[in-house]
């Protein structure tokens, strides 16, 4: 099929525009002479099919100086919505809380401190799975990958023991720098300086943005594209909403696929549902987001017995408990097109592997390992159980079921 200067194409829902105005570039570019399908083609492969992490690192010397975050967009933001405050169950605490415990302007110091010592890192996902794999994973019953012999505390953590849904945390943990990235050169061991900031990628680089820029009709057409064709990963809240304010009102309509990641528990992380929640649903927010379509959400709950819990298995019959992830009714507004839900144990928690292990001390049953699990058994969601929530709540966001928590 030839495509005539007239007309447009449209392919999966995305239509390219031709302005009369490109057309001077036609007759010198290959590219231009192709048929629209074939250029849709060709804008897939060059700009799509990445999915990126975008973390709030501290600033290195090899970071930008520019700030990525637009003051007016923040503005609108924090201060419209600071002294409208909610109560959010289970919480007990203001819905709009800042993370730098202010209203109004302190919310946009605090943001601007932050900035001043941390900057966007990017980071393409090296998941051995993608998301659509991991949730159907999630949801099979009849999955076991038990290894065979007594006594072998490694199958806690597979398919096939009641209580384990793959840990999210630990599927995306090749995809960040080591922990000592954040630390100073002299302190990391020489052997592996290398690895820490290795994954550190440019967007500009990674979505080929410089692409845009060959010709004005590839810019007119395809200037959309590196949004809409790429999915977006968050586990920080903060980074999400430096990386949004930061893009024009073109780009964030654009951004179609999200992945957010949510620790239930751990309330002063900046991963935690609750900082979560805050931001999810203050009004000011909504524009952001209206072009996403498509939304992978990892709930990773965290039982650390330290007065800072995630929700108990005695609270999977209660109606609050849709209330810990109650920020994602932010969403129903949203022609969704699919919505994925996991919910794991975090490896932190007492019931993951790092909690179980020597590696972290909190814990203290002494490592017996029958005590163990008479607790597991008692306080953690059972696989099953982790099924049925994220199912319950994958149709609450597609609305396919009426109630969502607290409205």
């Amino acid at each position: 099929m030839t495509s005539s200067p007239a007309t447009s194409t449209t392919r999966s829902g995305r239509e390219i525009e031709v302005a009369p105005t490109t057309f001077l570039n036609t007759g010198e570019s290959p590219l231009l002479r192709l048929p629209a399908e074939l250029r849709n083609r060709i804008y897939d492969l060059v700009l799509g099919g990445h999915s990126i992490h975008i973390e709030g690192d501290k600033r290195q010397d090899t970071c930008k100086i520019e700030q990525p975050y637009n003051q007016a967009n923040w503005l609108a933001f924090a201060g419209e919505e600071a002294n409208q405050r909610r109560e959010c169950p289970p919480y007990n605490e203001p819905l709009w809380t800042s993370f730098a415990g202010g209203e109004g302007q302190a919310n946009w110091n605090g943001l601007q401190e932050w900035g001043l010592q941390h900057c966007l890192h990017y980071y393409v996902c090296k998941a051995a799975i993608s998301e659509d794999v991991a949730y159907q994973r999630s949801q099979d019953a009849t999955l076991n990958e038990q290894l065979p012999g007594p006594g072998i505390a490694a199958n806690f953590w597979r398919h096939g023991d009641p209580f384990h849904i793959d840990s999210c945390a630990e599927r995306h943990n090749r995809c960040y720098p080591d922990e000592g990235f954040h630390k100073p050169a002299w302190m990391r061991p020489p052997g592996d300086r290398t690895s820490y900031a290795r994954t550190n990628v440019s967007l500009n680089k990674t979505l080929n943005l410089s692409f845009l820029h060959t010709s004005r009709q590839v810019y007119q057409e395809a200037r959309n594209l590196p949004f809409s064709l790429n999915t977006f990963g968050f586990r920080s809240v903060v980074a999400f909403k430096f990386f949004l304010f930061g893009l024009a009102s073109f780009q964030t309509k654009a951004i179609k696929s999200l992945w957010i990641f949510m620790r239930l528990g751990s309330c002063s992380d900046s991963k935690s549902a609750w900082r979560w929640n805050n931001s999810l649903l203050t009004p000011s927010l909504r524009p952001y987001i209206q072009g996403v379509r498509i939304l992978h959400i990892s709930l990773s709950v965290v039982l650390a017995g330290t007065g800072d819990n995630g929700p108990f298995r005695q609270e999977i019959l209660t109606p609050h408990l849709d209330d810990w992830a109650l920020g994602l009714n932010c969403f129903r507004a949203l022609p969704l097109e699919k919505v994925t839900v996991i919910v794991a144990d975090d490896p932190s928690s007492k019931y993951g592997i790092d909690g179980f292990s020597d590696r972290v001390g909190n814990y203290a049953w002494g490592h017996d390992t029958h005590i163990w699990l008479q607790i597991r058994a008692r306080d953690c969601f059972t696989a099953a159980e982790k099924r049925q929530w994220a199912q319950r709540l994958r149709k609450r966001i597609m609305n396919e079921s009426r109630d969502f928590g607290m409205q």
